[in-house]
């Protein structure tokens, strides 16, 4: 697959400090062990390139300088709203999240969806994460 579009746009706008570097695939295989899915390759290549981070406003959830973000985040969802167990928190945006449906799984790849706090499952919002639908 190729990311170099989206590998282009964080050259460009992030800042130094913007992400936390990435990951090894030994940290990648503890994410999906502590939250017991598979997570598709266009993340895995996020967390191995950038670990956790973003721009704009927006924060994509990994495994920052100390802990994975992501796990911590999603097992909160779990918790207090009642997420599914194959749905992933990589983004939270106050009232809800961008999620994975890890049980959508297509060639290595899952739809990305929004969970609202109080009423759950919103819709799809990307069909193939980063792969398809931002030119990989």
């Amino acid at each position: 697959m190729n990311y170099s579009k989206v590998e282009k746009f964080i050259k460009e706008n992030a800042g130094e400090k913007d992400f936390t570097d990435g990951i090894d695939e030994e940290k990648i295989s503890k994410i999906e062990q502590n939250l017991q899915v598979s997570i598709p390759e266009s993340y895995k290549w996020f967390l191995r390139n950038y670990g956790s981070g973003g721009s704009f406003g927006i924060e994509i959830l990994g495994h920052g300088l100390v802990s994975p973000k992501v796990v911590e985040f999603t097992k909160d969802y779990r918790e207090l709203y009642d997420l599914p167990d194959h749905i992933v928190v990589i983004v939270d945006v106050d009232a809800f999240a961008y999620c994975l449906d890890t049980q959508k799984m297509d060639s290595g790849e899952c739809p990305v969806v929004t969970w609202i706090y109080q009423s759950g499952y919103d819709h799809q919002k990307a069909s193939k994460g980063i792969r398809k639908d931002y030119g990989g």
